[in-house]
């Protein structure tokens, strides 16, 4: 299966690695008033971007294994 014919599962793939990386440079800290601060809401959006992924290659890929495209040829007359 190539992978540039599934580029909503690609799409997914990369906003799932985004999120995840951002969410580690960002990092956490302490205010001054002792609460933790942390983008808490990056780690959720990178699971469901993950397994939205994996759902979509899966999809693709039972598509392409089991429901092949019928070819249509052009006969001449």
């Amino acid at each position: 299966m190539c992978i540039l014919k599934n580029k909503i599962a690609l799409l997914f793939l990369i906003a799932s690695l985004v999120c995840g990386i951002s969410y580690n440079v960002i990092g956490s800290h302490i205010d001054e008033n002792g609460l933790l601060v942390e983008p808490f809401f990056l780690i959720p959006l990178t699971w469901l971007f993950f397994f939205t992924s994996m759902l979509s290659f899966i999809i693709g890929f039972v598509r392409k294994a089991f429901f092949p495209k019928k070819e249509t040829s052009l006969k001449n007359s």
